[in-house]
């Protein structure tokens, strides 16, 4: 029964990452690829840690502790842009020439 529940949660996962790639796919200029790219790795690291679960290979773990820092990182670099960006220059209004 256990088994049944986490493979059907490893669907909706996979469900969830092949829409990720979709929407990053479909569109490449914006901010919501960041956000899509973050669905992506904390999707493929929920994958991994089931699979590992279901086929007890502990590697899996590692892939989902190598994703999970992937998004980590991704998110601190986005804030410390947005924080580092002047908002004229975040709205397109910086300098003319």
């Amino acid at each position: 029964m256990v088994d049944a529940v986490l493979i059907s949660v490893a669907l909706a996962l996979l469900l969830n990452l092949v829409v990720a790639l979709l929407v990053i796919m479909r569109r490449r200029e914006g901010d919501d690829w960041l956000l899509a790219v973050l669905l992506v790795t904390t999707s493929g690291a929920g994958v991994a840690a089931l699979l590992s679960r279901l086929t007890y290979a502990e590697r899996m773990i590692d892939i989902a502790l190598v994703l999970t820092a992937t998004a980590v990182v991704t998110a601190a670099v986005r804030a410390a842009a947005r924080i580092r960006t002047p908002p004229a220059a975040a709205a397109g209004q910086g300098e003319s020439t």
